[in-house]
């Protein structure tokens, strides 16, 4: 099987209060996840998770946390490919409300033990536990 390499970048978004945070539920697997997407030519992570962020669930204004960053690696098959992927995660705060794309069927706030009972993959796990380290210094 041939092989791809792409890179993308998502944010953990957050209430204001830093008590819940954003997931999705991906309309075509049927997964939870947070919003990400890839990086396009030309484009910076950061920039690339703000408009992923936007094109996804509506929401432009952020402050994002400057101390936290965390990349999860993992792999798939598409379109008789298996596609190596790297996505850094940036942290963020926004109170703006949420209006779900085509992309996804439902969007939840929760807490990060509910997030953590949606959650299918490890690696979404692994970025709640970070941001709740992050959160308890």
């Amino acid at each position: 099987m041939k092989k791809k390499y792409n890179r993308a970048a998502g944010i953990l978004l957050l209430k204001p209060d830093a008590q819940k945070i954003l997931i999705l539920l991906k309309r075509k697997y049927r997964h939870w996840e947070y919003p990400k997407g890839k990086i396009e030519a030309g484009e910076t992570p950061i920039a690339a998770a703000k408009r992923e962020l936007y094109e996804e669930v509506n929401v432009r204004h952020l402050k994002i946390d400057k101390k936290f960053k965390a990349v999860i690696k993992y792999k798939f098959r598409a379109e008789g490919y298996m596609i190596y992927r790297s996505v850094i995660f940036f942290l963020a705060y926004s109170s703006d409300r949420v209006k779900l794309s085509a992309e996804h069927s439902a969007y939840r706030w929760c807490t990060f033990a509910a997030a953590r009972r949606k959650f299918r993959h490890r690696n979404y796990k692994y970025l709640l536990q970070r941001v709740e380290a992050h959160l308890a210094k």
